[in-house]
C-alpha cells in the first residue's frame, strides 16, 4: 500500500540502430540517404518525424501506414499528412490532428471525408483558408 515503485523498461539495440537514432534525433534530415532498414525502423522514423513531420515522406511504406508514426507526423506538421496512406488520409482521427495543426492539410484529406459535410464545416469554423480545398456542389 502506498509503495513508491517504478517501472524499468530495458531495451536492447543492436549498436547500428542506436547510432542511427543518436543521429537522427539530432538532424531529421539524414532520414533521407538512410539504408532502407533505418526507413522502416519505427523508432527512428518516430523521432525523425518528432523534430519534422515531412520526414514521413522518406519512411518505409509500412510506417507511412503506421497510425502511431503518422500520428506524431501529422501533429508536429499537419501537411505530412500527404505522405501518410490512403486508408490514413481516410481516418477521420488523424486528419482531425493534421488540420488542427494546419488547416492546409485538408487539401490531402480523402475525398469521403472531404465530402463530409458536417467534418468540412468544422474544418471551415477553424480558418477561412481551408475554403479553397472544399469540393463545390454541384
Amino acid at each position: 500500500s502506498g509503495g513508491g515503485g517504478f517501472d524499468l523498461s530495458l531495451v536492447r539495440r543492436i549498436p547500428e540502430q542506436a547510432e542511427w537514432l543518436a543521429e537522427v534525433a539530432v538532424d531529421w534530415k539524414l532520414l533521407r540517404k538512410a539504408p532502407g532498414w533505418v526507413k522502416g525502423d519505427a523508432e527512428i522514423v518516430t523521432a525523425a518525424v518528432r523534430q519534422n513531420g515531412y520526414t514521413l515522406q522518406f519512411a518505409s511504406d509500412d510506417l507511412r501506414a503506421d497510425r502511431g508514426v503518422v500520428s506524431v507526423a501529422v501533429k508536429q506538421n499537419g501537411r505530412a499528412l500527404w505522405f501518410a496512406t490512403d486508408e490514413l488520409r481516410a481516418d477521420r482521427d488523424i486528419v482531425w490532428s493534421a488540420v488542427q495543426q494546419n488547416v492546409r492539410a485538408w487539401r490531402f484529406a480523402a475525398t469521403p471525408l472531404r465530402e463530409d459535410r458536417d467534418l468540412a464545416l468544422a474544418v471551415a469554423k477553424m480558418s477561412g483558408e481551408a475554403l479553397e480545398f472544399f469540393e463545390t456542389e454541384q
